[in-house]
C-alpha cells in the first residue's frame, strides 16, 4: 500500500468512531483482507483492469454493485480517492452519482505527470514511447475526457496548497470547488511501538519505483558506504524490487542495502524506529505520509527540494536538489558522523509532527462533505 491507501484507512477508522459508515468497492484482492480498516468492503470479483475491455466490464460491475449497496445501505455520497485516476474509475464515480442523484467528491493524493501535460505533449510523448498515432490519439482523448470529469465533481479535497494550485492550473477545477485538509499522523500508534535500538543507519519507505528516486537513493548510498563501509540502509515497500536489488548488487551493496517489500503499518514504523535517519529522494510529491510518520518517529529527514515538501515540512528536515547523488550522500554521511546534530534534528522533527492529527483532518473533511450534502438540498 502507498500513502494514499494508508491515508484512506486512517480516515475511515476515525469516521467509524464518529458513526459514519463507509462502503468501499475494491478489486480482488481487497485491502481489507490484509489489514484492519474502518470501512465495509464490497469486493469486485476481478483484479484491477488492464485492458479497454476489462475497464468496460469494471464500469458495469461497479455501477451494478454500487446501486445494490445504495438500496441496502442508503449512502448519501460517492467518494473517489487516490492519485492513479484512470478514466474508468472517474467514469464509474460520475455515472453512479448521477444515476443515484447524490454528490460525488474527489479526494486527491497528488497529480501524476501526464495530468500536468498538455494534450499535444501527451500525444508527442506517447509517440516517442512507440504508440501508433491512432493509439496515442485515442489515449489522449481519454485524458481530455478525464479532465472534463474532474471539473464536474461536487467537491475536490486536496492534501496541500501546492496540490490545489496544480489542480486549478492543469485540470481547470474552479478555486471555490477545492478544499485543502492536509494529512495526519497516528502518534498513539507510533508511541506504542517499543524502542529496540538503532539497527539501520537509514530507512526509505514508499513505492519502489523510478518516481520515488530509487536510483538516486541506491547510488547515493554507494557513496555513503565508500566513506562508512558498515552503513546499512533498509528499503520498505513494494514495486520493482528485483530491478533495484540487481542495481544494488551491481554497486556491491548486497550487505549494505536490505529490501523487505510490503510490511504492515506497525512493522514499518518499527523499522523507522530502528533507523537513524529517513531518506526521501522522490521526484514528485504532494504531502507524503511516510515522511510525516518518519518525523513523528523522531528521525531527521533528508528529502528532495520540492516546493510541496518545503510548504508542508518546516523543521527536522534537510533539503537537497532532486537527483543530486553527491548531495544526498554528503548530507547522510554528515548526519551519521555527527550524532549530536542528528539527534537535535530528530527532536525538531518529532516536535513538528506533533502538530498533525488525523482527528483534525477528519473534522475538516466532514465539514466539507456535510456542506456538499447541504448544497444539494
Amino acid at each position: 500500500m502507498g500513502g494514499v491507501e494508508r491515508r484512506f484507512i486512517e480516515v475511515s477508522k476515525i469516521m467509524r468512531r464518529m458513526n459514519v459508515s463507509i462502503y468501499a468497492l475494491e478489486f480482488y484482492p481487497s485491502v481489507k483482507r490484509f489489514v484492519d480498516t474502518g470501512y465495509v468492503s464490497y469486493e469486485i470479483n476481478r483484479p484491477f483492469p488492464n485492458t479497454f475491455l476489462e475497464s468496460i466490464c469494471a464500469v458495469s460491475q461497479t455501477l451494478k454493485l454500487g446501486i445494490a449497496i445504495r438500496r441496502a445501505k442508503k449512502y448519501q455520497l460517492v467518494v473517489i480517492t487516490g492519485h492513479r485516476y484512470v478514466t474508468f474509475t472517474l467514469i464509474s464515480a460520475y455515472l453512479l452519482a448521477k444515476l443515484l442523484g447524490v454528490p460525488w467528491v474527489i479526494v486527491s493524493g497528488g497529480l501524476l505527470p501526464r495530468e500536468r501535460m498538455s494534450l499535444r505533449t501527451l500525444i508527442r510523448e506517447r509517440r516517442k514511447r512507440g504508440f501508433s498515432f491512432l493509439a496515442a490519439f485515442a489515449y489522449t482523448v481519454g485524458d481530455w475526457f478525464k479532465k472534463q470529469l474532474f471539473r464536474r465533481a461536487s467537491a475536490f479535497i486536496a492534501v496541500s496548497q501546492s496540490e490545489k494550485r496544480e489542480v486549478i492550473r492543469f485540470l481547470g477545477v474552479p478555486d471555490a470547488q477545492i478544499h485543502v485538509v492536509g494529512n495526519g499522523v497516528n502518534l498513539e500508534l507510533i508511541d506504542s511501538i517499543p524502542e529496540k535500538g538503532k539497527k539501520f543507519d537509514a530507512v526509505f519507505v514508499g513505492r519502489v519505483e523510478p518516481g520515488k528516486g530509487l536510483r538516486t537513493l541506491i547510488s547515493s548510498w554507494a557513496k555513503v558506504v565508500e566513506r562508512i563501509p558498515s552503513a546499512r540502509l533498509i528499503i520498505v515497500g513494494e514495486g520493482r524490487l528485483s530491478y533495484y536489488r540487481q542495481l544494488s548488487e551491481l554497486k556491491k551493496l548486497s550487505k549494505n542495502v536490505q529490501f523487505v517489500g510490503f510490511t504492515p503499518s506497525e512493522q514499518t514504523l518499527a523499522f523507522m524506529k530502528q533507523s537513524k535517519m529517513f531518506l526521501f529522494p522522490s521526484k514528485r510529491e504532494s504531502f507524503p505520509l511516510s515522511l510525516l510518520e518518519a518525523m513523528a518517529c523522531g528521525l531527521p529527514c533528508i528529502a528532495s527540494d520540492l516546493q510541496p515538501l518545503r510548504e508542508n515540512f518546516k523543521k527536522g528536515i534537510i533539503f537537497v536538489q532532486p537527483g543530486d547523488i553527491e548531495a544526498f550522500a554528503e548530507a547522510a554521511t554528515n548526519l551519521l558522523n555527527h550524532e549530536d546534530e542528528r539527534k537535535a534534528l530528530g527532536t525538531q522533527a518529532r516536535g513538528y509532527a506533533q502538530m498533525f492529527s488525523w482527528e483534525n483532518v477528519v473534522r475538516r473533511e466532514m465539514e466539507i462533505l456535510t456542506k456538499t450534502l447541504d448544497d444539494l438540498h
